[in-house]
């Protein structure tokens, strides 16, 4: 993943315009939280054609499934799209997209930046 050169004041602004969003399904959820982090980074948004396809977890369910069989096979199948390589979670730094599976995986999985 290539960063713009100023990637950490853009993501500092993006986290900062996020601090008071109210959770809200296909608008400001963790999915495209995590989404405008990369774009902020990038410039790049990794699933432009999420925002506001959906707008319950169901919804978000069967948007997922468009690219891949579940959340977390989604994110792994456009971060290997865009040739975004996994790391050690201790590599991981500021900026780095972190896919924290649940307690069931005991699993962390890290996406270099």
């Amino acid at each position: 993943m290539r960063r713009l050169a100023d990637w950490a004041e853009r993501l500092d602004a993006y986290l900062a315009s996020c601090q008071k969003k109210a959770f809200r399904w296909g608008q400001h959820d963790c999915v495209l939280f995590a989404c405008g982090a990369v774009q902020a980074i990038t410039g790049e948004h990794p699933l432009p054609d999420l925002p506001g396809r959906y707008a319950s977890a169901r919804g978000a369910a069967r948007a997922m499934n468009a690219h891949g069989r579940n959340f977390e096979a989604a994110i792994e199948t456009e971060c290997a799209r865009r040739g975004y390589e996994e790391i050690p979670p201790v590599q991981a730094q500021r900026g780095d997209l972190v896919l924290l599976l649940t307690e069931d995986s005991k699993e962390l999985r890290v996406t270099e930046r």
